[in-house]
Order: structure tokens, then C-alpha cells, then sequence
């Protein structure tokens, strides 16, 4: 049976360790709040999404309105299915951390 001796860990790591919890608590606190708050405020939400997609605000000569989604219909599909694909993910991996 081999032996190993477990040497304490150097300050500067352990600072860093502190460091990234903290990062991922303060990361998981924000996607928190902003999850209660599309959740609880769904009507405003979805009238900023309907303003972005309806492109309202860019100037009426540009290229770029041709791209307008104006259509309730399909912008509630277009909605549900950003949703779908890239809020509501609960086993979506993270990539491993093999700095330390």
C-alpha cells in the first residue's frame, strides 16, 4: 500500500477557490432573479420581445425592416420556442473546470 502525504493547500488556491464559488453563487442568485421576474412579469416581457422583433424603432428606410416579425402569432412561436430551446434546459452540462 503506498502513502501519500497530503500537503495543505497554498493560500493563493484557496483564495481562488473562494473566488469561483462566489462567481457561481452570484451567477445562480442573477439567473434566479431574472427567472422570477419573466415568470412574474410575463406581460411586460412580452411586450419588449414584441418590440424588438417588430423592429419599430429603426429608421423606415433601412434594410433591416424587411426582417420585422409583425405577426402576434408568430412572434408568440418564435417566443415559446427560445424558450424551449435555450431558457428551460435543467441538463444542460457546464464544461468541466480543470484549471484547479
Amino acid at each position: 500500500m503506498l502513502l501519500t502525504v497530503r500537503r495543505p493547500a497554498a493560500p493563493g488556491l484557496i483564495v481562488a477557490r473562494v473566488e469561483k464559488l462566489l462567481m457561481v453563487a452570484s451567477l445562480a442568485a442573477f439567473a434566479g432573479i431574472v427567472t422570477f421576474d419573466n415568470i412574474a412579469d410575463y406581460g411586460s416581457n412580452y411586450a419588449f420581445v414584441q418590440h424588438v422583433l417588430s423592429t419599430d424603432t429603426t429608421f423606415p428606410d433601412t434594410a433591416l425592416r424587411d426582417r420585422a416579425i409583425t405577426a402576434a402569432a408568430a412572434r408568440f412561436d418564435i417566443t415559446a420556442l427560445a424558450v424551449l430551446l435555450f431558457v428551460d434546459q435543467p441538463d444542460a452540462e457546464l464544461p468541466a473546470d480543470n484549471s484547479g
